[in-house]
């Protein structure tokens, strides 16, 4: 049903939407009214509005999950595990959401995943646009930082990141070891000289740390790495070197 859906979306999308340079949409109201507008057919307008009633609902859901969850997020299978992105549950594609919204937290700028997510399915964010059944390009998490107005720096090479991530709040996205499809996404800054990391492992229910970025991401191959230049907020649950959460956990990423 999902392809589907993203089927009819982009058909509107060709005919109706393409030429208007609508911008970055940040609230459902304002995505309905703006793809909306203008004089459309009877089938475009009902193409429309399929696929927007399936997202409200699914932004009202997980919305209501979302109540009482107002810090930083670890565990992306544990309580937040049942929201959905499109067509799949967070705890399996919702590593980047969850990224992006521990680093808006961090830098003072709090906002609710729910939101993250509708932002990210009505802005065509997901790999493909095919409806977040593969999840988030990591590397295209610059569109969410550009439409909020957060400076940041995007690097390819992790020797450069490593360089300018000193003392700042980061996004990491590497590959999966042993795969060439799976993809995990974190939020992560320095302390001590130690690297603390939210949301490591689908089962985390704390930040962990490392001392090396070689050691955050195992065998897995760097992606991509952003380095936000924004004041930083100190975690309440951030690990002193003397407090350090074990790291030999099995990994139990499902995200594709």
């Amino acid at each position: 049903m999902i392809l589907f859906e993203m089927v009819l979306s982009r058909i509107y999308d060709t005919f109706c939407c393409r030429r208007k340079k609508s911008g970055w949409f940040f609230t459902l109201h304002e995505y309905k009214k703006k793809k909306l507008s203008g004089r459309l057919s009877f089938i475009f307008r009902r193409l429309f509005l399929f696929g927007y009633t399936r997202l409200k609902l699914r932004h009202y859901r997980n919305k209501r999950m979302n109540r009482g969850i107002d810090g930083y997020i670890n565990g992306q299978g544990l309580e937040v595990g049942d929201m959905r992105l499109g067509s799949s549950r967070i705890e399996d594609v919702g590593c980047e959401c969850i990224a992006v919204c521990n680093a808006m937290h961090r830098i003072n700028r709090h906002t609710p995943l729910c939101d993250v997510i509708c932002e990210i399915e009505m802005n065509h964010m997901t790999w493909f646009d095919l409806g977040g059944c593969l999840g988030i390009d990591p590397r295209k998490l610059y569109r969410y930082f550009d439409a909020h107005n957060v400076k940041y720096k995007t690097f390819g090479d992790m020797a450069e990141f490593e360089k300018k991530a000193k003392n700042r709040t980061c996004i990491l996205g590497y590959r999966i070891a042993g795969s060439r499809f799976r993809v995990h996404t974190v939020m992560l800054y320095q302390l001590n000289g130690s690297w603390i990391v939210y949301n490591r492992y689908s089962n985390s229910q704390k930040p962990m740390s490392f001392s090396s970025l070689n050691d955050v991401i195992g065998k897995g191959k760097f992606i991509v790495g952003h380095v936000i230049y924004r004041k930083q907020k100190q975690g309440p649950n951030a690990l002193s070197p003397s407090n350090k959460e074990k790291t030999d956990i099995p990994e139990k990423i499902t995200k594709l």
